[in-house]
């Protein structure tokens, strides 16, 4: 009797077991895509905040075509300068702990 006690206690843990397991599974999913989400709406924002900074800077940048653009930023950052500035820069963001 109390063998098939202690073996039904031990196949009910064993199912309860299995329905955390699911539940903290399930949950692992619904962070994972949380995550997903918030990482593309950040990108989203600076996708939109960098291409409007950049617009400020173009004369007419609404007849311009999208070749028109990347051959301009291209003669623009291939500078010695340029790529300096923007090593410099990376750098220091780096530092801050943003990179």
């Amino acid at each position: 009797m109390n063998r098939k006690r202690s073996l039904l206690e031990l196949r009910t843990n064993v199912e309860k077991g299995i329905q955390r397991k699911k539940y903290y599974e399930n949950e692992i999913r619904i962070k994972e895509h949380q995550i997903k989400h918030l990482t593309r709406a950040e990108r989203t924002h600076r996708l939109c905040s960098h291409g409007g900074m950049l617009e400020k800077f173009i004369e007419r940048p609404d007849i311009l075509s999208d070749e028109q653009i990347m051959n301009l930023l291209a003669f623009v950052f291939h500078k010695d300068d340029v790529q300096a500035m923007l090593r410099e820069m990376i750098k220091e963001a780096e530092m801050k702990g943003r990179g």
